[in-house]
């Protein structure tokens, strides 16, 4: 029960923009069960992207990732915080990893949107457009997880085309 008040506690922070009492919140949850993935991973892509401290959060993620090597979503964030840390070659190692994890429609639109964030890196605007079409395409008959991943998407759209010059 403790571990699941941790959780919550932390998600419920998060979910209303309090990213520091998120943090907290999962770092004591994490002191007090050190084997919790999903507090690792949690911790993760709060502390590397919504607080803006990537490589502060890279060791967390990779933490996550030797606890649940099976999951998608924790190579998936140990990936998108290298994309931001410039660990390009290991950032692509990570969402490979997160690619052949893929369980959920979910995971694989933002597994996809990554690897199209890191072809633009690369310089590969091909590669990129063919990700982000991917990752259009997998969403176009679900209404609820278009709408939950747009922003992602029109993030990332954009980002291709300014690198095409297209602003």
């Amino acid at each position: 029960i403790r571990r699941l008040a941790y959780r919550l506690l932390g998600s419920g922070r998060y979910s209303r923009k309090e990213f520091e009492k998120a943090e907290e919140a999962w770092k004591r949850g994490i002191e007090a069960f050190p084997d919790d993935w999903e507090m690792f991973n949690n911790l993760a892509y709060c502390v590397g992207i919504d607080l803006g401290r990537p490589d502060e959060a890279v060791p967390l993620a990779r933490q996550a990732a030797q606890l649940a090597d099976a999951r998608a979503d924790v190579h998936d964030t140990l990936g998108s915080l290298l994309l931001r840390t410039g660990d390009l070659d290991e950032a692509r190692d990570a969402l490979l990893k997160a690619h052949e994890r893929i369980k959920t429609e979910r995971e694989r639109v933002n597994v996809l949107l990554n690897l199209a964030r890191l072809a633009l890196k690369q310089g590969d605007v091909d590669e990129a457009i063919r990700r982000w079409t991917e990752a259009d395409t997998a969403v176009y008959t679900l209404p609820t997880l278009r709408g939950v991943v747009q922003d992602d998407l029109d993030e990332v759209k954009q980002q291709i085309r300014s690198a095409r010059g297209q602003d």
